[in-house]
């Protein structure tokens, strides 16, 4: 899987926005199908979630044509280096956006969807959303209701409808950090084909797609930038 709409769509699969306008369906017929005749509808389905600002400041700071470029979306949901290139000035371009407006998008719905974004040390990656929210709720961790966040993790045994895979965990000892690998079952999803020794990120407990070496170097590299950030913030 390394479309940048299909990744999009896999991430977002699921997701309270997403389940709320009722798109979950057709994310999940594109994720299989990949129907050039839905294409249009997905793109614009995915254009009202939270997460479509964060791919138009990426594309932005990057001048990247397209919001659902590869690069600008796995940079969102797994991490990269066009997270360095976003500056205030981008910021402030994208809460301007026309375009944004045309499609509901104004400046307090942007604001309400990208928590800290203010913050001088705001990232925008998943898991700084996802992590922001979290640290309002943090007996969540404790309920092991933390499955919003992204993992990376590595496939030990597929089974039918289920995958053991060893990742880390996200851990709230007063504050949040990343704890030892550990094995975790989760849902198999969407990966008809994946097999053990396979790299894999995982959103909602479900594996979403498969990942190289250097995208899970990535993804726990940022993980643990967003904890040193959002940890520096309440010192």
């Amino acid at each position: 899987m390394e479309n940048g709409l299909q990744i999009a769509a896999a991430f977002s699969y699921g997701c309270g926005r997403a389940n709320y306008l009722g798109i979950s369906s057709l994310l999940k017929k594109f994720i299989f199908s990949q129907e050039g005749k839905i294409e249009k509808e997905v793109r614009n389905s995915l254009k009202r979630l939270a997460s479509y600002p964060y791919y138009k400041l990426i594309a932005l700071a990057s001048e990247i044509d397209d919001p659902f470029d590869l690069r600008v979306v796995k940079a969102h949901w797994i991490g990269n280096d066009l997270l360095e290139k976003i500056s205030r000035e981008h910021i402030k371009e994208l809460i301007k956006d026309k375009s944004l407006r045309e499609i509901g998008w104004t400046k307090e719905l942007i604001v309400y969807s990208m928590p800290r974004l203010a913050s001088d040390r705001f990232l925008a990656h998943h898991n700084f959303y996802a992590i922001s929210e979290l640290l309002k709720f943090p007996v969540l961790i404790e309920k092991g209701r933390n499955n919003c966040w992204i993992i990376g993790g590595k496939v030990v045994k597929a089974e039918k409808n289920e995958l053991i895979i060893k990742c880390h965990s996200l851990i709230f000892d007063g504050e949040f950090r990343i704890g030892r690998v550990r094995e975790e079952k989760i849902k198999r999803g969407f990966l008809r084909n994946v097999k053990a020794g396979d790299l894999i990120a995982s959103h909602f407990g479900e594996a979403r797609f498969i990942i190289n070496g250097k995208d899970l170097e990535n993804l726990i590299k940022y993980t643990q930038k967003i904890l040193d950030a959002l940890g520096a913030e309440r010192e």
